[in-house]
């Protein structure tokens, strides 16, 4: 490993780890595990079973962006491969990991295109769902329950998810870069950029399924929201719907967006902390709900391994 891939490795790490120690340097981890105790077994599985639920719905959202392409494909295999990927992608320091390696798995049995364009799109449309649940949350809210500049970031963030969509359905504006971009890239590359480009451009006319993969989105995300407020209320007594609506997609925007660590883990519980910090919830409460999200985080993401039994089976064989 080189000096530069050792330095950002060792910052990604800092950056994962760092927010842990900030929290849990301010608790009492006694007063933590008691509260984690108090909450009821069958409300703590209900919490989880919904973040199964969650998961796999995100397969399922991926699978109807793919049958623009191939109305036959099956929403088991692409199952499966959404499963696979998002376990592998718990050791990748980045959080379009679980994009990243789905769509490597599934062009090994389908054009490489139609993988990588869905996959795009699927986080595209994810991002404007989350925009939109924000907004409206933000509307609903009173001003002195938004943390200063909460609006203005929040319009920001619009901003530049419109731009990344114009620059998706745009040849005009994509055409300059493509000229520049064809001067340093060797032509078999060049040639596979160009075919997920065609590929995103494939759904600019096809409104169903953007409707639909929206509609899909808006629903996963408002049941990550109502888990959210859910786990919550189960921990600290309090109800949080309207404050979670509001902030939870921006946390998920800035998480999942920015490359520093494995899935956002880090990121997230940073501004998860800056939010109870808001609601007015003790550190006692931020530990206990960090502690009981991070189990949620990883069954599901863990459930992928279980796939690979049948192969390490065959090869034992």
């Amino acid at each position: 490993m080189s000096t530069k891939a050792t330095i950002v490795f060792l910052l990604k790490a800092v950056l994962t780890i760092a927010p842990f120690v900030w929290i849990y340097a301010q608790t009492n981890i006694h007063d933590v595990l008691r509260i984690v105790k108090t909450v009821p077994v069958h409300l703590l599985f209900l919490v989880i079973f919904f973040s199964f639920l969650i998961h796999l719905s995100q397969g399922v959202k991926w699978w109807f962006l793919l049958r623009r392409f191939n109305s036959q494909i099956p929403l088991r295999e692409t199952l499966k491969v959404h499963l696979l990927g998002s376990f592998y992608s718990i050791a990748f320091p980045t959080s379009a990991a679980q994009d990243l390696l789905r769509a490597a798995l599934l062009s090994r049995s389908h054009p490489g295109s139609q993988a990588w364009a869905s996959s795009w799109m699927s986080r595209f449309i994810g991002l404007f769902a989350l925009l939109v649940l924000s907004t409206w949350g933000t509307a609903m809210l009173d001003s002195t329950i938004l943390p200063p500049g909460f609006r203005s970031s929040l319009f920001t963030v619009f901003a530049m998810v419109a731009f990344i969509g114009a620059i998706s359905f745009s040849k005009k504006i994509t055409r300059p870069v493509r000229k520049v971009v064809s001067k340093v890239i060797s032509p078999k590359p060049l040639s596979f950029i160009e075919n997920i480009r065609e590929g995103v451009y494939a759904y600019k006319s096809s409104y169903s399924t953007l409707l639909g993969s929206f509609f899909i989105s808006a629903a996963i995300h408002l049941l990550i929201i109502a888990n959210t407020t859910f786990l919550i209320y189960i921990i600290t007594g309090n109800f949080f719907f309207l404050e979670c609506l509001a902030f939870i997609p921006l946390i998920e925007i800035l998480s999942i967006s920015l490359p520093l660590t494995p899935g956002g883990i880090g990121v997230r519980e940073a501004l998860i902390a800056i939010m109870f910090r808001q609601l007015e919830l003790g550190p006692d409460h931020l530990g206990s709900y960090v502690l009981i999200s991070l189990l949620c985080y990883f069954l599901p993401k863990v459930t992928g391994s279980l796939l690979l039994i049948p192969h390490i089976l065959r090869r034992k064989q």
